[in-house]
């Protein structure tokens, strides 16, 4: 098993980013990779580094995040944070691990 596990933040709110980074930096098995806006900026790295967790925001430009989840091959662990809760069947249909409301 791996000693940490890699995630990345996928949020366009700088203060949520901020917020989600603090959270992680306190738990000792998760190692922050990295952070983006927008869905399409982290695609190409997403690709590349093939991340154990996301933590990713649903309502976002260009490419909202429950439309970027079947996108991803594979699939990491996803951890949604929304202000919405209207859309915690949608994700848990796409098997998301967590849901959680800014």
């Amino acid at each position: 098993m791996k000693e940490k596990l890699s995630c990345y933040i996928i949020d366009d709110e700088h203060l949520a980013q901020e917020i989600l980074e603090e959270y992680i930096a306190k738990v000792p098995f998760l190692e922050l990779k990295g952070t983006f806006m927008s869905t399409l900026e982290a695609a190409a790295q997403l690709d590349q580094d093939k991340p154990d967790l996301l933590f990713l925001d649903i309502n976002m430009p260009d490419l909202d995040g429950l439309s970027f989840i079947p996108m991803l091959n594979p699939k990491p662990m996803i951890i949604l944070t929304t202000a919405y809760d209207q859309y915690a069947l949608k994700a848990f249909e796409l098997e998301v691990k967590d849901y959680l409301v800014k």
